[in-house]
């Protein structure tokens, strides 16, 4: 099921993408909506790399102080982070 949704979410960021060039004037080529496929790859791709290589051991670095305050402000301050990325790249 979580499959299912997150590639749901995937196609949603594609169409929007290309709906905004559309709402813009801007005229639709194959290589610009091959280029939104790509930088939504590299997205995805650097945030599981991320995600399976650095969040863990960032995690278990903070659980060791055994301070819950801390792993919430962590946790957030890592959400933020992806949340800013998402943002570098162009997406909401």
């Amino acid at each position: 099921m979580f499959g299912i949704l997150i590639t749901q979410d995937l196609i949603a960021i594609l169409i929007l993408s290309i709906l905004t060039a559309l709402s813009t004037g801007a005229e639709l080529a194959a290589l610009e909506v091959a280029k939104t496929a790509g930088r939504l790859s590299l997205f995805l791709t650097l945030l599981f790399v991320i995600g399976l290589l650095v969040v863990p051991r960032v995690m278990r670095a903070v659980v060791r102080a055994e301070r819950q305050d801390t792993t919430i402000v962590a946790s957030v301050g890592l959400a933020f982070g992806f949340a800013y990325l998402a943002a570098m790249f162009g997406y909401s």
